[in-house]
């Protein structure tokens, strides 16, 4: 298998570097390994919780009155003032 063109410039580099330093990326590279498989769990997302408009959307329009009560002008008065 052809190795793909950042894995060339990897290999490139990595052969540039002292020994000391090649070893210091060899450890850098587990430990990214181990973090990624603590990482990866929380990157995927539980199914989102249902909004209070999902719950309630049984109850509406189960109680008599107006859909909007902005058509009773009682309810209205003083809105917008103090």
């Amino acid at each position: 298998m052809t190795p793909s063109p950042i894995e060339q410039t990897l290999l490139h580099q990595f052969r540039q570097l002292p020994q000391a330093l090649q070893q210091l990326v060899i450890q850098f590279i587990n430990l990214l390994l181990a973090e990624r498989s603590q990482v990866t769990p929380l990157l995927s997302r539980p199914e989102p919780s249902p909004s209070v408009f999902e719950l309630a959307g049984s109850l509406i329009g189960s109680a008599e009155g107006p859909s909007d009560l902005s058509t009773n002008p009682d309810y209205l008065e003083g809105m917008g003032r103090e």
